[in-house]
């Protein structure tokens, strides 16, 4: 009888061990999988060239320029963040972190880039969720792909409109891509 109650206890052990195993593993890849997402939605070159259009501002002691930039940078990568574990993200936020990608870009482009975001009256941009950075790469493939092209300066338009029930985001350039 005791050693069926050693064996039973043993048992017991081992399973929640097992079980705290498995946990601990899963977690782990779901981290992974997190950072593996976050990686794939910004562009590194965008991340490494913000920076170092930043600190030549702050070489050039532009402090205004640098602190600027900075806190759209620092804005932007929050946003990422925080919305990397999220499924939708309120249409007002990705707005607003499409306005600091966009600043950022003008910053790298050195004033080279142009950009207007249209949003229709009757949009409430409250109303709607979409997952997040759904449309920054399509903006970044605008400039890229258009407006880096340009011997001369480009324009990268952005128009949010409601279509029914349904939004409607619009992206154009006036580049060469």
């Amino acid at each position: 009888l005791l050693t069926t109650g050693i064996l039973a206890g043993l048992i017991a052990a081992l399973f929640r061990y097992r079980t705290r195993e498995i946990k601990r593993s899963y977690k782990l890849q779901l981290v992974d999988s997190e950072l593996t997402a976050l990686r794939s939605q910004m562009n590194p070159h965008f991340i490494a060239n913000s920076l170092a259009a930043i600190q030549g501002n702050i070489y050039k002691q532009d402090k205004e320029k640098s602190v600027t930039y900075l806190s759209k940078f620092a804005k932007l990568m929050r946003f990422i963040l925080e919305s990397s574990r999220e499924k939708e993200v309120m249409l007002e936020k990705e707005i607003i972190s499409l306005t600091n990608y966009l600043d950022l870009q003008k910053l790298l482009l050195e004033e080279k880039l142009t950009y207007q975001i249209n949003i229709a009256k009757d949009l409430n941009v409250d109303e709607y969720k979409i997952p997040p950075m759904l449309i920054q790469p399509f903006v970044e493939n605008a400039i890229v792909h258009g407006i880096e092209l340009k011997i001369k300066p480009g324009n990268v338009l952005l128009e949010f409109k409601k279509e029914k029930e349904n939004l409607k985001v619009i992206i154009q350039d006036d580049g060469l891509g």
